[in-house]
């Protein structure tokens, strides 16, 4: 997943408008919707992105890793759940 969906789906699934997090990161709205849109994504500073990542309590490592393209999937969710069920009823 590339970094513009994963911005637009951690502020989502936080429940968050791009009002909100403009105003609670500092960062400013029309700068979050930029970089939503993938329109100003590569200007973006790393002091911003850090500023969203605190926002949305994310780690960068987390925000880089394929950990949180598995919260947005819902077929990898599906099968960790379902080897989760394995695991448990092999210790039982």
């Amino acid at each position: 997943m590339d970094i513009v969906l994963k911005l637009r789906e951690l502020r989502r699934l936080r429940g968050l408008s791009q009002k909100d997090v403009g105003r609670l990161s500092g960062v400013g709205e029309k700068t979050v919707s930029s970089f939503e849109t993938g329109d100003r994504i590569d200007s973006m500073k790393l002091s911003q992105l850090g500023k969203l990542l605190r926002l949305y309590n994310i780690t960068e490592d987390d925000f880089f890793s394929h950990k949180i393209d598995d919260l947005f999937d819902p077929e990898s969710l599906l099968q960790q759940t379902r080897e989760d069920a394995l695991l448990t009823g092999l210790g039982e």
